[in-house]
């Protein structure tokens, strides 16, 4: 790989710190269901689903919020190709509370996720696409995303969800918060 691949830092990788930005301040959504309890987990650990011959898994990049950016992408980048390689381990499948699922590459604009249990919630993220938007008298075209979060109410409730989804909309339209 060269310099400039090694480096670079993928809307995955932006999409994973935001979420884990959004755990630390709701960390009723970093949860597990265990049998008949609800598990929060001190680490804030997030899944990424990823396309393989044999189907899609979902290894776990661990303490997300505590990683910069660039340590996001390294650890995102060696869990893909051992996860195409077939070479993950068990360790790489465990104590996930949410898992991203995005298929913005594949040109798929918004969609709805199935959350992988015991998990808390699954958030399907499509393409960027310019859709119009309102500016003062003027209707523009302007870059759009569409967030799906789709949230086990046995953990969480409708309210909660909602406001976490506003808090990953937060911290992505102000990106400067996933630099502290």
């Amino acid at each position: 790989a060269t310099v400039a691949e090694e480096h670079k830092i993928t809307f995955s990788d932006i999409l994973l710190k935001a979420i884990g930005l959004a755990l630390f301040s709701f960390p009723q959504v970093n949860s597990l269901l265990e049998e008949d309890h609800i598990r929060e987990l001190p680490q804030i650990n997030v899944g990424l689903a990823i396309a393989t011959g044999e189907g899609l898994v979902a290894p776990v990049v661990p303490q997300v919020d505590k990683k910069s950016l660039k340590e996001i992408s390294q650890h995102s980048r060696a869990l893909i190709q051992r996860a195409r390689q077939g070479r993950l381990l068990s360790s790489d499948l465990k104590e996930a509370t949410l898992t991203l699922s995005n298929l913005g590459m594949f040109g798929i604009e918004e969609f709805t996720a199935i959350i992988n249990p015991p998990q808390a919630a699954i958030l399907a993220v499509g393409r960027i696409a310019p859709e119009p938007i309102v500016q003062g008298e003027k209707i523009i075209p302007a870059p759009c995303l569409h967030l799906t979060l789709s949230a086990d109410h046995r953990l969480i409730d409708g309210a909660l969800a909602a406001q976490f989804l506003a808090e990953i909309k937060d911290i992505l339209e102000n990106p400067g918060r996933m630099l502290v």
